[in-house]
């Protein structure tokens, strides 16, 4: 939702999902105009100066057309600075032109409809998905009355509206892609391109108007690199927070962070830029700094902080107001009794410990650690 002098309604979802009278009805009480119709009235057009037989003939190229025509209605309406309701969006043409159309395109044209349908999208205030399958379809000789089919359009239209973007490539960003929000990923030498992550192409450009980055590299140094590109860029970051999570609404969160499932975070911590708070991780009057990392099941007690950079290993937890110092690294399973020294390792075994200045830089990557395991092997 946005901050504006009017309000733009979009209405999405799938056939008989109710959507015309809902805006019908709005239309009237809010006294807004109403903007319904639109591909239907086309389409109607088409048939009656003998274009088309009926929506059966609309075939890849005469559906790009078609879709084209009805794109650029939608994009001359919404440069209109006015309040309104619709009963579609762009968002159903997108679909429609995913299914029909892109197949047969080469990838520059599909990239080119997706991104100014979501700068269609970006005009709206207000959008709202209705569910499917809640009233009974209907023919008006313009829907496919087919339940599963339209059970599909609702699933691609949810996707449209997801809008964060994984930075990173690796393990962690592959997982974080599973959130429900999520529309891919970018790599690091080239954050101009979503990647879906079960294909592993490219599917659309990132929209600065629309899309949000949030970090998804385990390596607390490349956090720091990655996200500054991607500011420099001129794009913006959120946040993601998994919902099986508690994140209490008085947290603060900072912007481009990731809180995984299950992680507990009270009304008065604090978490900084690009830090990922792993799953099952809880957060008591504690603080985190930027571009850090907390593992599985790590406990931050009352009033301890974590500083820049900081790792945080498996099932470690860090008692009350101790501190661990900028880019030092606590090992798993670890509890933290006293502060902590910059740049160190700390790691609990029995009831011995182990403080050593780092050697290494912390937390090793993937490819890192199969070359740790090859050099004790050879």
């Amino acid at each position: 939702m946005k901050y504006t002098e009017y309000i733009r309604i979009g209405l999405m979802g799938s056939s008989c999902s109710g959507k015309t009278t809902t805006a019908r009805l709005l239309s009237r009480e809010l006294n807004l105009e109403l903007e319904e119709e639109i591909e239907s009235e086309l389409l109607s057009r088409w048939i009656s100066e003998g274009r088309i037989k009926d929506k059966n003939n609309l075939y890849p190229l005469l559906s790009k057309e078609f879709q084209e025509e009805a794109l650029c209605v939608r994009e001359h309406n919404s440069m209109k600075i006015r309040s309104g309701i619709s009963d579609r969006t762009a968002a159903e043409l997108l679909v429609y032109n995913k299914i029909y159309v892109q197949p047969y395109f080469l990838i520059d044209y599909s990239l080119n409809f997706t991104n100014r349908c979501k700068k269609i999208m970006d005009t709206y205030t207000h959008l709202f998905l209705f569910p499917q399958g809640v009233l009974p379809l209907e023919d008006n000789r313009f829907r496919t009355i087919n339940p599963n089919y339209q059970k599909k359009i609702h699933q691609l239209l949810s996707q449209v509206l997801k809008n964060i973007v994984i930075i990173g490539w690796g393990q962690i960003a592959e997982l974080l892609c599973e959130h429900e929000d999520v529309v891919g990923f970018v790599k690091g030498d080239n954050l101009e391109e979503i990647i879906d992550v079960n294909t592993k192409l490219v599917i659309e450009k990132i929209n600065p108007d629309f899309h949000l980055g949030v970090i998804g590299i385990g390596k607390n140094k490349y956090k720091e690199v990655r996200s500054n590109q991607w500011l420099e860029k001129g794009y913006r970051l959120g946040v993601l927070i998994h919902p099986t999570s508690y994140v209490s609404p008085k947290a603060r969160i900072g912007e481009g962070s990731v809180i995984m499932p299950l992680a507990f975070i009270d009304d008065k911590s604090i978490v900084g830029r690009c830090s990922i708070i792993g799953p099952q991780s809880a957060l008591r009057v504690a603080t985190i700094g930027d571009y850090c990392h907390l593992t599985i099941q790590t406990k931050i007690l009352p009033n301890a902080k974590i500083e820049d950079y900081a790792f945080i290993g498996s099932g470690a937890v860090v008692l009350e107001n101790k501190k661990v110092g900028m880019s030092a690294v606590v090992g798993a399973n670890a509890t933290v009794y006293f502060d902590i020294p910059p740049e160190h390792l700390y790691i609990e075994r029995s009831k011995d410990y182990k403080l050593e200045k780092i050697k290494k830089d912390y937390p090793l990557t993937h490819e890192e650690k199969e070359k740790n395991w090859n050099r004790q092997n050879d």
